[in-house]
């Protein structure tokens, strides 16, 4: 039997409970989960999360670092993993919700980390100024409240190939680079 599958049978948590526990576990709050706070209310109860939401040691005995290599990311390779979870920072930035155009804010993420390898092997931006481009493009729309804003897929590459993402990140360096000479 499945590590990962074991655990989930004698922890007597849901599956969904238990990949929110994981993401807990990896430092990782979003509340993308259908019924997020019936969740977090039956972690709680079940002694996994604290009032405060934090992990208890029932939680970190329960995610062993060695089962965790073993079973969630069994046919993953680091890149893989590091870009998931770069992915899933990356679409936090986006706010959820649907855009005055009427189509969701962060996207899909299969759609969002497939365009991001590819603009990170087109362009060469490290994680860092792609973070602070983001940034500053959904600060900037938030003011206007989200009008004409791109979603996130499209913001990374539209239909054309075109990346608001790629003019944004150039932004941020140039930016960084007179702040630099001062």
């Amino acid at each position: 039997m499945n590590i990962e599958l074991k655990s989930i049978i004698e922890s007597k948590l849901t599956p969904n409970e238990y990949v929110v526990l994981l993401h807990f576990r990896n430092g990782i709050k979003d509340q993308l989960w259908f019924e997020y706070e019936s969740i977090l209310e039956q972690l709680k109860s079940k002694k996994y999360l604290n009032d405060d939401e934090s992990v208890t040691s029932k939680t970190l005995k329960l995610f062993d670092a060695d089962v965790l290599d073993i079973s969630y990311h069994e046919n993953k390779t680091l890149e893989d993993k590091a870009l998931t979870l770069s992915t899933l920072k990356f679409i936090q930035i986006f706010p959820p919700i649907i855009l005055p155009s009427g189509v969701h804010a962060r996207g899909g993420m299969t759609t969002v980390k497939t365009r991001l390898k590819s603009f990170i092997s087109t362009f060469g931006f490290d994680w860092d100024i792609i973070y602070q481009a983001a940034n500053n493009y959904v600060n900037r729309y938030e003011q206007q409240n989200y009008k004409y804003m791109k979603n996130c897929p499209n913001f990374i590459f539209n239909k054309d190939g075109e990346s608001t993402l790629a003019l944004e990140c150039d932004t941020v360096e140039n930016n960084r680079k007179i702040q630099s000479n001062r």
